[in-house]
């Protein structure tokens, strides 16, 4: 089985369809997340402040980039539910509509962001310091973000159709190039003078342009899956309305969990910076051993989407069963391999003590639970590609409002930061559960 083969979603077994869509996109996320933690590793060798810095500016990174994966899910579940049909030309119409309107959203939102950085970050607790170290790496993070969010639209067109290889090739050019300029502008380099953060910030930015003109060129000339003009006559208003349908709720779901660290950051901004930074590395962790899911999250939509508009319901009811018990499997072996190797891992970023401990005292509370939380992301991508993006923002807004908003406050009370990690382990659990339940009556 090679990571360029393109599977077929509506003839190939469900787990050879899924292993197909899903091994590349783990090539792709696990780039992109490390770029994120080498940002981390070359930023902590510069200091503790900017390392909470950079975990403050985590979250809010992670909330434009998921309002833009979710403005793409729309896309996705319409797309998909085409070409289950084969309505290309329809296909292709709705391709080049969900490009423009992403460059406007992305504009939109990258010059939001760019003045509110200071009341933004002082409302989630950061101090003015940090906000000056903040506002110097945000300046070109926002900048990177507004292009990168076109490309995930690009994305998902391509992964609509079955093909990943394309966007995490892309993520990996953004990683590659991020891993070479990172230390060339943070530290200089012969005629480049050292910038500290700010660097990191512009090395984000032009290793995000050479991927985004990578998926351009693949999606507007080799692959010629858009035009450069939309055509109206070709896209009914029934299409457009339901992107919009599916990704508004989707947006705002994709938004809350990283909003949910946001909060974390709230409210453990009392601890202390080096708390901050070891929840900043924690997360950044938790992600990255989330990768498999969300990739396998990225290929399940488009499965269920085609499978869905061709009335072959028992391939989906199939592919749930055989994706859940991958997840339990998946995260029994990433808990008992991160018993041994926390603290090792933590070393990687920190040499404080109290930051060491924060790192490990989250991961080896929580881990487990990423189960529930793995079940909420898969059942949340299967809700959206048949159309029921409101049962998949219950599910998330379950996980993140109604279950660990007042969770954290009342263990919070009593057992500070450890509260805080016990409120995340509990979410995690009730909403998997849900989400078991919530899938289970829709198949029923």
């Amino acid at each position: 089985m090679s990571i360029f083969s393109k599977p077929d979603l509506l003839n190939d077994s469900p787990l050879k369809a899924l292993s197909l869509t899903t091994l590349p996109m783990i090539i792709g996320i696990s780039a992109y997340m490390s770029f994120n933690l080498i940002d981390s590793y070359f930023v902590g060798q510069l200091g503790t402040e900017e390392l909470a810095a950079i975990g403050y500016s985590f979250p809010i990174v992670i909330v434009f980039l998921n309002l833009a994966i979710g403005l793409s899910i729309g896309t996705t579940s319409v797309l998909s539910r085409l070409m289950g049909q084969h309505k290309v030309e329809e296909s292709r119409a709705v391709t080049t509509f969900s490009i423009y309107l992403a460059t406007i959203f992305s504009i939109m939102l990258a010059l939001l962001g760019l003045f509110t950085i200071g009341p933004l970050f002082s409302f989630i607790g950061a101090d003015s310091q940090s906000i000056e170290l903040i506002h110097d790496y945000m300046v070109f993070a926002y900048l990177a973000m507004a292009i990168r969010m076109i490309s995930i639209s690009i994305s998902s067109i391509f992964k609509a159709v079955g093909n990943t290889f394309i966007p995490s090739l892309s993520i990996l050019i953004t990683s590659i190039f991020n891993l070479i300029l990172d230390p060339i502008f943070i530290f200089g380099w012969g005629p480049i003078k050292a910038q500290g953060i700010s660097g990191a910030g512009v090395a984000t930015l032009l290793a995000t342009i050479c991927a985004f003109v990578f998926e351009v060129y693949c999606c507007f000339i080799h692959f010629d899956y858009a035009d450069l003009k939309i055509n109206w006559d070709l896209l009914p208003l029934k299409k457009i309305k339901e992107i919009f349908t599916i990704s508004i709720p989707a947006a705002l779901s994709n938004a809350l969990n990283p909003l949910s660290i946001g909060f974390g950051n709230w409210l453990l901004s009392s601890q202390g910076e080096s708390v901050i930074a070891g929840y900043g590395v924690a997360t950044k962790i938790q992600t990255f051993c989330l990768i498999p899911i969300f990739a396998l999250s990225a290929g399940f939509g488009p499965f269920v989407g085609q499978n869905t508009s061709s009335g072959q319901r028992e391939r989906i009811q199939k592919a749930y069963k055989q994706s859940f018990l991958v997840i339990c499997f998946y995260f029994f072996i990433i808990f008992l391999s991160l018993l041994f190797l926390i603290t090792p891992i933590a070393q990687l970023f920190s040499s404080q003590k109290e930051t060491i401990e924060v790192i490990s005292s989250y991961v080896s509370i929580t881990a487990l639970s990423w189960i529930g939380y793995s079940f909420v992301i898969i059942s949340s991508s299967g809700l959206n590609a048949i159309n029921k993006p409101f049962q998949s923002l219950f599910l998330i807004s379950a996980r993140t409002t109604i279950l660990l908003v007042p969770l954290s406050i009342a263990l919070f009370s009593i057992f500070q930061s450890t509260g805080f990690w016990y409120a995340n382990t509990l979410s995690n659990i009730l909403a998997g559960l849900l989400a078991w339940l919530v899938i289970k009556k829709t198949y029923k």
